[in-house]
């Protein structure tokens, strides 16, 4: 018996699809100004986009994986191997990118850097989590994990929205 692919994550890709939009016309308005984009302005569209990306592509995974002839009871198994090997991709590269945008972090506000710290902190624990899944441990649990993931990115991303939307002006 198959399991249904929730469609709570193509409403997500949905989501993804519209901060991506939101943030090409935020990006357009923003560079339109004598001096462009800010380090702190680019910094937050690139992790935007990275987080966009990657919701955008897992959300449609489990969907295109139940497709697959002979992969009825397979689907999450592979979905959340995806998942994990999509997430360590994910950190190395957001890893370069905060190197290089330190300065940036230090100038940040308190609370939108610690905001920042909260999503690397819960995105570092979900991993073993992930791993664990991957492994073959807890294996009812992949679903709920893989939604729950998908949505702290999603979580990270309007949170990168929201920071270039609504903070200062450089």
């Amino acid at each position: 018996m198959t399991e249904e692919i929730p469609t709570d994550l193509q409403v997500l890709g949905e989501i993804a699809i519209g901060l991506a939009g939101f943030m090409g016309i935020v990006s357009a308005l923003r560079s339109r100004r004598e001096g462009g984009l800010s380090d702190r302005e680019r910094f937050h569209m690139v992790t935007l986009l990275l987080s966009t990306v990657f919701i955008l592509f897992m959300s449609f995974v489990p969907s295109v994986l139940s497709l697959l002839p002979g992969s009825e009871n397979q689907v999450w198994a592979w979905s959340i191997r995806v998942l994990f090997g999509s997430h360590l991709l994910a950190w190395a590269f957001s890893i370069p990118l905060h190197k290089r945008g330190r300065l940036v972090l230090r100038e940040l506000p308190v609370v939108e850097r610690n905001l920042g710290l909260l999503f690397a902190v819960l995105g570092a624990m979900a991993m073993p989590v992930e791993l664990a899944l991957v492994l073959g441990y807890f294996e009812g649990l992949i679903p709920f994990t893989y939604v729950i993931v998908v949505v702290l990115f999603l979580s990270f991303g309007i949170y990168n929205f929201f920071s270039l939307l609504l903070g200062p002006r450089d």
